[in-house]
């Protein structure tokens, strides 16, 4: 997945005891010392205490300063009336400090003897990215636009330069005879920082072209802040691209895909209105048609629905239907009058693909003239098993549990237990049929296994499937004396390699979820760096009682739907209008509308409990030890 910003955390710099430590800021200095503003108060603000305590100090405070051992501090520049040649070489410095003040002392001076003294300064050889970014800044400061040295910034290697170049661009894009012209380039940068910045700069750009720029740049790997970027965009040009899609001017000017991609994000009426008014009078190109159908298979409303399974071309629908589905999945569970109508012929088509999109519908809109057909594949076909349990929960169940006392192992468990997941009513049938007919111990243990990949959240259906498997060899349970023991066992004779075996079993199914370089699923967070930046008590509490301790970002929620549909997965964002989910059977983000939303919670992790209750106390150890070496360069 895509990761904009990354940090390691390392050991703290201060650490102490004493309560009234409350530092409130940290600022380096003209010295190259480090200053912390220590606001010395043992009774914090908010309103745990009333604010006439009397141990609230409102006369003291400290100032530190922490430095480096046996190394002597930087001697501060002078910077107060340097010529400009001077300041103008600070540009360069190491320090950050230094730079800014001497771009400060520089805007303060004469501004055209400012900009004679930048350019000369700046026609000399051998300047580095680091002295160009910092003299745009200088040209900023006097409101000079300097077409060629954004250029240059423009192809520098350092992305944070390529980043910067973009904002000066917008901030200019007034005054620069061609902003998007030198966008363009910037939009599709490998280096997701720099697309963010050049949508950004985009939307100060008042021409219908911008948004071709924008959809450019959100056309690759994306992350919550492009995201947010892209939907600003998006709403800010409208008033311009608006009326060209409706002109069909936008339409042929920009990839379908990119259309899909402006429409998904927008999803207002009048931009499907335009779409469909445009399927109508427009000779339009098939791959263009093609992608108004998707757009509207996905974003569309019940109309649109009838009038795509009505599409004599097979290939075009086997195309459309999986987007029909998921939208009467989430959006539009009313079935239309005529449903058993619109898919007879498509139940009986010989096109697989058309087929089972057919059987998936038939259940969702409980057609139940398609139940003896459901009823007779369900058992071989994932899609017709979909379409049962949608239909009728409890006869699903009743198949599902009669064949698993028939095989041992259930080899196809996985498909036949997955259509259960996705709705509440499903799973407790299910739970209520295995009560009846509890399954072997064998079966119970690889259904768990199931469960555990998947992080399905049901209680019901995993303490049935955990009373057949039966007791586990140890059950452990966490508290701060088994967590400190552990630990110093960890540190004493814990073998990481050893670990690494036991973290790969595929009864754990910790590779299922958790990536380690390039090994691994991405359901739960990425553990590369685990052991640098979390303490072994941390690691221990993660494993014993998954819940003590959520990695920031992996909070996972639980969504049911008005149409009976349940989503687990981690919420991406949450409005009045709508909440998206990435949703952890598939890792797609969902968009629910709020008005389809039945109840939204909290469930904690998508780690189950008592993964490690099948491991001795030695293997647990080993477990601990390789987590902790993780992000270690000598392990």
């Amino acid at each position: 997945s895509l990761i904009t910003f990354r940090y390691n955390q390392n050991k703290p710099l201060i650490t102490t005891t004493n309560r009234s430590f409350r530092p409130v800021d940290a600022r380096f200095g003209p010295d190259g010392a480090l200053y912390l503003c220590d606001w010395y108060n043992p009774i914090i603000g908010h309103y745990q205490a009333s604010f006439r305590h009397p141990e609230r100090d409102q006369e003291h405070g400290r100032i530190w300063r922490v430095t480096a051992k046996d190394r002597p501090l930087t001697i501060p520049p002078r910077l107060g009336g340097a010529p400009l040649e001077e300041l103008l070489g600070q540009l360069g410095a190491m320090d950050r400090w230094t730079r800014d003040f001497a771009k400060r002392a520089l805007a303060d001076r004469e501004p055209q003897q400012v900009v004679t003294a930048a350019r000369r300064w700046l026609s000399a050889p051998a300047r580095t990215e680091l002295e160009w970014k910092e003299a745009l800044g200088v040209f900023q400061s006097h409101e000079v636009v300097e077409r060629a040295l954004v250029v240059r910034l423009a192809a520098a290697r350092d992305p944070g330069a390529r980043a910067y170049a973009a904002a000066a661009i917008g901030s200019w894009a007034d005054r620069l005879d061609d902003p998007l012209a030198l966008l363009e380039p910037l939009a599709k940068d490998v280096h997701p920082r720099v697309r963010l910045n050049a949508i950004v700069a985009a939307t100060w750009i008042p021409k219908v072209e911008a948004v071709e720029t924008v959809l450019a740049a959100a056309s690759g790997d994306r992350d919550p802040f492009i995201d947010f970027a892209l939907r600003q965009a998006i709403h800010s040009l409208k008033p311009l691209w608006l009326p060209a899609l409706q002109t069909g001017r936008l339409a042929f000017a920009i990839d379908p895909g990119r259309l899909g991609l402006l429409v998904g994000h927008d999803g207002s009426p009048d931009t499907l209105v335009a779409l469909r008014e445009l399927l109508k009078s427009s000779p339009l190109a098939p791959a263009n048609r093609a992608a108004f159908l998707q757009i509207l298979a996905g974003h569309g409303d019940a109309n649109d629905v009838t009038e795509i399974l009505s599409l004599a071309d097979p290939d075009l629908l086997a195309r459309l239907l999986p987007g029909v589905v998921k939208s009467v999945r989430l959006r539009l569970p009313t079935p239309p009058g005529n449903a058993g109508e619109l898919l007879r012929p498509l139940l009986a088509s010989p096109v697989p693909a058309l087929r089972n999109e057919a059987l998936r519908l038939a259940g969702l809109w409980r057609v139940d003239s398609a139940r003896p057909l459901l009823l007779a594949e369900a058992m071989g076909s994932p899609a017709a098993m979909e379409g049962l349990v949608a239909l009728d929960a409890t006869a699903a169940a009743g198949l599902v549990v009669r064949r698993l006392q028939e095989l041992v192992p259930p080899a196809p468990l996985l498909q036949w237990l997955e259509a259960f997941f996705s709705r509440k009513d499903a799973t407790d049938a299910l739970a209520r049929a295995l009560t009846g007919m509890p399954p072997s111990r064998e079966t119970a243990h690889a259904a768990l296994d199931v469960l555990n990949r998947r992080g399905v959240q049901s209680g019901q259906l995993h303490a049935v499937f955990v009373a057949a498997a039966g007791p586990a060899t140890n059950q452990w349970t966490w508290s701060e004396t088994l967590s400190r023991e552990l630990a110093a066992e960890v540190r004493r004779s814990g073998n990481f390699i050893r670990g690494r075996e036991i973290f790969q079993r595929a009864a754990l199914a910790c590779t299922s979820c958790h990536r380690v370089g390039a090994e691994g699923g991405i359901i739960g967070p990425a553990l590369d760096t685990l052991g640098t930046a979390q303490p072994l008590d941390f690691i221990i509490g993660t494993i014993l009682e998954p819940k003590k301790e959520i990695k920031e970002g992996f909070e996972a929620f639980e969504i049911e739907t008005k149409s009976g549909d349940v989503l687990t997965g981690y919420r991406i964002r949450s409005d009045r209008g709508e909440v998206v989910l990435r949703e952890s059977a598939s890792t797609e983000a969902m968009a629910l509308r709020r008005d389809q939303v039945k109840s939204e919670r909290s469930v904690g992790t998508l780690m189950p409990p008592g993964l490690v209750d099948g491991l001795s106390r030695d293997e647990l150890r080993d477990l601990v030890a390789y987590l902790a070496s993780l992000g270690s360069p000598a392990k």
